[in-house]
């Protein structure tokens, strides 16, 4: 039951980010570009919160690393989803978008716009599929593919960021940070334990 909270709380969160957005600006073309950025900057601050969770490498002891870094990875798996759940509604906003401006629909039907929504589709899916990792290689493939979401994060926030948003600079440095924290985490964790002298004979 306390997985499902924060996969529930994240879905809702986005909807009503969603919602807010096109209340406020109006159902209609601009509005749902809104929709599509507010969306994926609430999926960023999610995905945060799941690529620290996720710094444990899947099971690896983190003791000394403070109490809060491992209450985050003891509930790694729905804090992962969480942030699929999140993203998920966040596409659900890019059709929207479509349905409303024809003119958004040019974009994503290009093979370049193709390729771009096959790849972020398929990299949360594959994170969905991986969060749960019970082999080496699943493990293996859920850190790669979230490595490379928080890439795309970056370079998307940083575009935003370029063109004005102030948000986006701020997000920017959020996700920044928190793949630093984890890049850390994830070398202390694999560290081996500090070498201690052989206790005398």
């Amino acid at each position: 039951m306390g997985g499902i909270v924060p996969i529930a709380g994240a879905s809702v969160g986005a909807a009503l980010v969603a919602g807010f957005t096109l209340l406020v600006a109006g159902m209609h073309a601009e509005g749902a570009l809104l929709a599509v950025r507010n969306t994926a900057r609430f999926s960023s601050v999610v995905f945060v919160v799941a690529l620290l969770a996720s710094s444990s490498d899947h099971g690896t002891d983190l003791a000394g690393v403070g109490s809060r870094f491992r209450a985050l990875a003891a509930r790694r798996v729905p804090l992962v989803r969480s942030f699929v759940a999140a993203h998920l509604v966040h596409y659900g906003a890019v059709l929207f978008q479509m349905f409303v401006n024809p003119l958004a629909r040019r974009h994503p039907l290009s093979v370049a716009g193709s390729v771009v929504l096959a790849f972020g589709l398929t990299l949360v899916l594959l994170i969905a599929f991986t969060s749960a990792a019970r082999t080496r290689a699943q493990a293996a493939w859920n850190r790669i593919a979230l490595w490379a979401a928080a890439a795309s994060f970056l370079l998307a926030l940083v575009f935003g960021a370029s063109r004005g948003h102030r948000i986006d600079v701020a997000l920017s440095a959020l996700v920044a940070a928190a793949s630093a924290a984890s890049a850390w985490l994830l070398l202390r964790a694999r560290a081996p334990a500090a070498a201690s002298p052989d206790p005398a004979p």
